[in-house]
């Protein structure tokens, strides 16, 4: 690839970064957990979730909530310098993909705890309740099939 490709290839995936960062960072506070504890808060009721199951499930959530923001928090901060990467006008490509490695690292990091908390709040749930979970979930299910 030419240098002028691979500039043009930085400069694309920042654009790209800094849109996904500003949906991301637009998100109104609220108490939030993995996926799977989202949709169990929404679907208490059809899945007929004791108060208890919930309460665990949300102990769990909130152990891994520091952890999981931790990551959130460094990968923002990874973002910002490959914009200022990018912003420069001699763009150095090993410099950008090394940059793109750390980012790309986190999120793997983070992807795997995020797993992982699912699988421990999955563990709570009867067999009927995941299934349930799953059939309501949609397409993107936090529940793998």
């Amino acid at each position: 690839m030419s240098r002028l490709g691979t500039v043009l290839l930085g400069v694309s995936l920042g654009l790209l970064l800094a849109a996904a960062w500003n949906l991301a960072s637009s998100t109104p506070d609220r108490r939030r957990g993995p996926p799977i504890q989202d949709l169990l808060h929404a679907n208490q009721s059809a899945l007929a979730l004791d108060a208890a199951t919930l309460e665990q499930s949300w102990a769990i959530a909130d152990a891994a909530k520091d952890e999981l923001d931790g990551y959130h928090a460094s990968i923002r901060e990874e973002r910002r310098e490959l914009e200022r990467l990018l912003e420069t006008t001699s763009v150095d490509p090993e410099v950008m993909s090394a940059q793109v490695a750390r980012i790309g690292e986190l999120q793997t990091r983070l992807r795997t705890r995020e797993i992982e908390t699912m699988l421990q709040i999955r563990a709570l749930l009867t067999p009927e309740q995941v299934q349930a979970l799953r059939s309501m979930s949609g397409p993107h299910s936090p529940v793998p099939r």
